[in-house]
């Protein structure tokens, strides 16, 4: 199976609020990954590894590329089963928008942004899927909370692109695939997933 078929059979067996949490799970991942990123850039404790080391790269970098990578993936899910053509139209404005701004960002602006944004698309998926209909209701309505978090998403996406190098995008393409295809075997109850 291929990675678009994988796609599909996630699509297919989660319900939108089940999207919500895992994109609220992965975002929070993520943002502790960074924190453990930037311990070890501020000097806290210092652990290479002996392949990021040549990089200079410390790696605690490796989780922050795998939980984006991660996210990225849950992004394009929820895309797919929240929003509709005019509401991409409207994603891909914002990115256009913003990547004039995050371009402008210094790097350790870049990981700050990413990690504020991870913690904002928590709570704004949280709250989108409270707004959808659950026992504990909010005053903010549905088409408001899914505005809110497709914000959020198309700057994450934006800080993906400009922080990320080319071949760190590649191993998150990797992972990402790999992660799709054992999300697909799970949730179609296959053992070892």
């Amino acid at each position: 199976m291929d990675y678009q078929d994988n796609l599909k059979i996630v699509e297919k067996l989660l319900s939108k609020g089940e999207i919500l949490c895992q994109l609220a799970e992965e975002t929070v991942e993520l943002a502790e990954a960074i924190t453990g990123y930037k311990h070890c850039q501020d000097g806290r404790h210092l652990e290479y590894s002996l392949a990021n080391a040549f990089m200079g790269k410390p790696a605690e970098w490796k989780g922050v590329l795998e939980e984006a990578a991660d996210v990225s993936l849950v992004i394009i899910v929820t895309l797919d089963m929240l929003y509709d053509e005019n509401d991409r139209k409207i994603h891909k404005n914002i990115m256009d928008t913003m990547e004039v701004v995050v371009k402008a960002l210094h790097d350790n602006e870049k990981i700050k942004a990413m990690q504020k944004l991870s913690h904002d698309i928590a709570m704004a998926a949280l709250k989108l899927r409270r707004a959808m209909g659950t026992e504990n209701p909010t005053p903010v309505t549905e088409e408001d909370a899914k505005k809110k978090l497709l914000c959020h998403l198309s700057v994450i996406k934006v800080l993906f692109e400009e922080k990320f190098t080319d071949g760190e995008k590649a191993d998150m393409k990797r992972i990402r695939d790999n992660k799709a295809e054992r999300w697909s075997k799970r949730l179609r109850g296959e053992a070892n997933a």
